[in-house]
């Protein structure tokens, strides 16, 4: 593995660290959903070669970063309900 795939592969990883995260703390964070996306999407349209082994952590990353950002906006309208229940 050379410098930029390492270098490609860690931005992988941690895009997947962030998107997880985010899914375990149930949306309450949007920005690590949103860097669980960026970094596939730019990779993307950057045309970068990324190594086999860190396409498996871009898949999941995109796939867990929306459901992050979903989870956000469920919150969001539960919290809502609640407020307005509660007057």
């Amino acid at each position: 593995m050379n410098g930029n795939e390492n270098v490609i592969y860690k931005l992988s990883k941690f895009a997947f660290i962030c998107s997880v995260i985010g899914v375990i703390l149930i949306g309450v964070l949007p920005p690590l959903g949103a860097a669980g996306i960026a970094v596939p999407l730019t990779l993307k349209k950057k045309n970068a070669q990324v190594p086999e082994n860190a396409k498996l952590y871009n898949k999941y990353s995109l796939i867990l970063g929306v459901v992050s950002l979903i989870m956000f906006v469920v919150d969001i309208v539960i919290a809502l309900v609640i407020i307005k229940i509660s007057k």
